[in-house]
């Protein structure tokens, strides 16, 4: 069963805001460095390059939906997909934002085509997040770590349930 991960309106906020700032910051170094005749190249070409490689990161690494099949569960992402097995999971349950506590970013990118990567909750600890709203989150446990995910149908609880829990 396929489910949705598409961007709140945070989310998208961010993601424009962000572009436009990086954006702005390339067009400023530029003008910038026309009007210095000795200025050298590198200082135009490095923010560019920083700007492509964190807006092509952040959009490459998105989730763009989940698959609950049979026997594993599938984070799609155009970078690949994230694989999860069957016999890895062990506990599947839905959390709200009370419920996740104070949320760190350790490593990840905080909301350009989503919040992905490491985060820590003061309730739930350490984990690593797939996602693309600040509402439905559904954290999947497995022997090693714990993953976020927030399908835009609450109802994927059932069916990760259902077909990945089932003994």
């Amino acid at each position: 069963m396929q489910f949705n991960a598409s961007l709140d309106r945070t989310a998208t906020a961010i993601t424009i805001g962000v572009t436009i700032l990086l954006v702005g910051v390339n067009v400023f170094v530029s003008v910038l460095t026309v009007t210095q005749a000795e200025a050298p190249a590198w200082i135009v070409v490095f923010p560019l390059l920083v700007t492509v490689a964190t807006v092509a990161g952040c959009y490459l690494y998105r989730p763009l939906g989940y698959v609950v099949e049979r026997d594993r569960l599938v984070i799609k992402r155009p970078i690949g997909d994230v694989v999860i097995q069957k016999q890895e999971i062990r506990n599947a349950f839905m959390v709200d934002k009370a419920g996740l506590g104070w949320v760190f970013r350790t490593f990840g990118n905080g909301g350009v085509f989503g919040w992905t990567g490491r985060f820590s909750s003061s309730k739930l600890g350490s984990m690593t997040w797939y996602a693309t709203r600040r509402s439905h989150y559904l954290v999947i446990e497995t022997s090693s770590r714990k993953i976020l995910l927030t399908p835009d149908d609450p109802n994927m609880l059932s069916f990760v349930t259902k077909r990945l829990l089932a003994k």
